[in-house]
């Protein structure tokens, strides 16, 4: 069985934090909510010739009930003037939220078997809003049910949590590939993917050394190594949950699958 984790469409979280700092200096929140919907709709649109019409309504429906949150939460940052790190995470997720019915239309309408879950209900961190760790045992009780049923594919927005309080909180830049390697621990999973706009891990930073090549492997202490001085492929703290087990983590290019990334 496969364990998928989304992470918002390019450019949608940047857009949610900069509609906050927007509407904090007194635009109104209408055009950034209207933008939000723009971009997934148009998604839906392109996918009309390839999936059920009601798969994509209902996907519809759910994205217009996210934005409508986020519009109510806007309204309240623009009337307080204010937007504590709690609110800040909960608008951050927004993206991830639109994404994932997108996703899930997609499988469903390929004849997959889906099981969605919500990462606020089994993706427990601690109190440290936007760059929250797992807490790891509390993660592993809750999923253990979901051993148990059946499914093809168990799908889960990336990139946020929440509390043991149940507030929203956030794992911080590339946080949809920590949820990744934290579902991969979890169930301790045969391979991690992490499917990316990259051939793998170059060498050196490719914009400044031409002669860079893409590795075939490298060790996890050589990838937290590089994650640690700056190299954007991996999230710095990624890998951590399943170097303890030894699950082997491939980095694969979305745009070119056939390219073996690096192991």
């Amino acid at each position: 069985r496969v364990g998928l984790v989304v992470s918002a469409v390019t450019g949608v979280t940047n857009h949610l934090l900069s509609s906050v700092s927007e509407v904090l200096s007194g635009k109104p929140s209408q055009e950034f909510v209207d933008e939000f919907c723009r971009v997934h709709t148009a998604i839906l649109k392109d996918l009309e010739p390839n999936i059920d019409q009601k798969l994509l309504e209902k996907a519809e429906e759910e994205i217009v009930t996210v934005a409508k949150e986020f519009d109510n939460l806007l309204t309240g940052v623009g009337l307080l003037m204010e937007c504590s790190p709690s609110i800040l995470d909960h608008i951050s997720s927004i993206g991830e939220r639109a994404s994932t019915p997108i996703i899930e239309a997609i499988l469903e309408g390929n004849g997959l078997t889906v099981r969605r879950i919500d990462p606020r209900d089994y993706i427990i961190t601690d109190n440290v809003f936007g760059n929250a760790s797992p807490l790891m045992p509390e993660i592993e009780k809750r999923m253990s049910p979901l051993r148990d049923e059946t499914w093809d594919v168990l799908l889960m927005p990336g990139f946020f949590g929440s509390t043991l309080s149940g507030k929203t909180t956030t794992l911080g830049r590339g946080g949809s590939d920590y949820s990744a390697a934290i579902l991969a621990a979890a169930f301790q999973a045969s391979t991690l993917e992490i499917w990316t706009d990259v051939a793998g891990v170059f060498s050196a930073d490719p914009k400044v050394a031409s002669e860079a090549f893409v590795l075939d492997e490298m060790s996890y202490p050589e990838a937290m190594e590089l994650a640690f001085f700056g190299a954007k492929v991996l999230h710095p703290r990624t890998i951590a949950p399943v170097v303890t087990l030894k699950i082997p983590t491939l980095i694969k290019n979305t745009f070119n699958p056939d390219l073996p990334g690096t192991l």
